[in-house]
């Protein structure tokens, strides 16, 4: 009887699970895929040094993590300040992932009203709607024209949002760049993107997750503000979000931080579990911040393997949106594109759950040379199915 019971739970459980729907890419659980392109992984994966110091920090799995994240923090702040940025250890808070402290930000903060780009990373809508919040669109890419919405655009929509927002709290979000069509914005539309929010006293956080990627990234950077004139010490108001998931490869380890003013980053550390960056993860990440050169070259290389990547999809008959980062967006008549290329082994993500895009959107990331050759090769072997099909 026991046993009848416990088998029809795990049945049950079994049940649940498939129904989980799966937004996001990397699903390789499913079976089957030897080419993952569904994920903006670094393509040279993690640097030898990180790999090297997580395996070597096994004999203090025993101990907890620092709670303080002391060594993390003044590494990070010693880096930032050898780039030109002033940032202090005390505007400085890491977790488990960028997107582990985008939730605890919003738990800290609790803004009423929230823009969030169109199309964006869907994270941002789950995280302000765990805490209720009214949430506009903010357009920063045309399905239509398959390119970016102009500067000037953009920060009309923004104006106008901060204009009806009295008297509650608001927040805009900024990716750059913006996850999935990878256009990126200048430092000069961040600067004035936060002149309207510190104008209407609203939160400004820019995800620069996949800024790394970019050849003049540290050009663009929000952290900027930090060195501007005017701030003592640091701009008040503004958030900068990022991880060393993408560009270290260590989305196993999971490890991001937030840069913010010592009040953002107290609210924020104060509601969290106070373990959230394992001894693994902070010893990877320590290691991380001595591979300039790994971003440097990496940056480089992802900027040629792009445009091959374009190359090739636009001559398949792909429009593809303009890329800066580690990924290609692009549109197809070929509704279910991806579901093809899965049972060929090949996971591209399905983009029609983006708000603004729909059926026929994919995003593939940039990896080697041979998958990129791969991946056209079995394009164009479902384009000839398809002609011989309706032949």
């Amino acid at each position: 009887m026991e046993r009848n019971r416990n088998d029809m739970m795990e049945h049950k459980n079994r049940e649940n699970v498939s129904k989980y729907t799966y937004v996001h890419g990397g699903d390789i659980f499913r079976g089957g895929i030897d080419l993952d392109l569904s994920v903006n992984i670094n393509p040279f994966g993690m640097p030898e040094s990180a790999r090297r110091a997580a395996a070597e920090s096994m004999n203090r799995w025993e101990q907890y993590p620092d709670a303080l994240q002391r060594n993390l923090r003044n590494r990070m702040s010693e880096r930032l300040r050898q780039e030109g940025f002033p940032v202090r250890t005390d505007s400085l808070l890491f977790g488990n992932g960028a997107s582990d402290l985008l939730y605890s930000i919003f738990q800290a903060l609790r803004p009423e009203r929230v823009l969030i780009p169109i199309p964006g990373f869907s994270e941002y809508r789950k995280a302000a709607e765990n805490v209720g919040a009214e949430i506009t669109g903010l357009p920063v890419f045309s399905a239509e024209s398959i390119s970016a919405y102009d500067d000037d655009a953009v920060l009309a929509a923004v104006r106008a949002f901060a204009e009806h927002l009295s008297p509650v709290s608001g927040m805009v979000i900024l990716c750059n760049p913006n996850n999935p069509d990878g256009h990126v914005r200048t430092f000069d539309f961040v600067r004035r993107i936060f002149g309207i929010c510190q104008k209407y006293g609203m939160i400004l956080l820019v995800d620069e997750s996949f800024l790394w990627f970019c050849t003049d990234g540290k050009e663009r950077s929000a952290l900027s503000l930090w060195r501007c004139a005017g701030h003592e010490p640091e701009p008040s108001g503004l958030i900068v979000l990022n991880a060393f998931t993408k560009i270290f490869a260590m989305a196993g380890l999971r490890l991001g931080f937030m840069i913010a003013d010592p009040v953002i980053i107290r609210q924020t550390e104060e509601l969290r579990q106070p373990w959230s960056v394992s001894v693994p993860a902070e010893e990877a990440g320590i290691a991380c911040l001595a591979e300039r050169e790994f971003v440097r070259k990496t940056s480089g290389e992802i900027q040629i393997r792009r445009n091959e990547l374009q190359s090739r999809l636009t001559a398949l008959g792909m429009r593809c949106a303009e890329s800066f980062a580690d990924f290609v967006l692009f549109r197809t008549e070929i509704r279910d594109l991806g579901d093809r290329l899965q049972k060929k082994g090949i996971l591209i993500r399905d983009c029609s759950n983006y708000a603004g895009l729909g059926e026929g959107w994919y995003r593939a990331a940039v990896k080697t040379r041979e998958s990129c050759e791969r991946l056209a090769a079995e394009i164009g072997a479902i384009q000839k199915e398809n002609a011989e099909k309706d032949a």
